[in-house]
């Protein structure tokens, strides 16, 4: 099965870099992808795989360093996130790429997201809350992927 990892999130500012940091521990065990944020430019590299994870710093008010789990769905609505014609959720961008070209669209696509504490300009660091995420994860994109 051809899948794929999608890491999302500047590594230059705290828990932002969660995305990053779990591409590079997967890098060689998955083809990976990091972007600084979401963009319609992500639908041209999925393009083609059966299976995607995407791995996100999320911010739902949940305390920090929860991990949520979710699919991302042909039929998923923008209204679910909302978002402005500038400020796309990663959900409106698959839901653009299921509608122009569902034939070459991912057969499965996740979010795994892990709630952030702080987002720090130009800082590496993550948090501890989140930095402890990390195994948690790391096994949700493995059993995902290889499932």
């Amino acid at each position: 099965m051809k899948s794929l990892v999608v890491g999302i999130g500047n590594p230059n500012f705290g828990d932002d870099g969660i995305g990053y940091r779990i591409v590079e521990m997967l890098e060689g065990e998955f083809p990976v992808l990091h972007f600084l944020s979401p963009s319609f430019e992500i639908l041209h590299h999925v393009a083609g795989y059966e299976r995607v994870a995407i791995v996100d710093g999320v911010a739902f008010g949940k305390s920090p360093g929860t991990v949520v789990d979710f699919p991302i769905l042909p039929q998923s609505r923008k209204e679910r996130f909302g978002g402005g014609t500038h400020a796309l959720s990663i959900e409106e961008i698959f839901f653009v790429g299921y509608e122009t070209f569902p034939e070459k669209m991912p057969r499965e696509v996740r979010l795994i997201g892990v709630e952030v504490k702080t987002m720090r300009p130009f800082s590496k660091e993550i948090s501890q809350p989140v930095e402890k995420a990390i195994p948690e994860v790391l096994k949700k994109v493995r059993e995902f992927l290889l499932k």
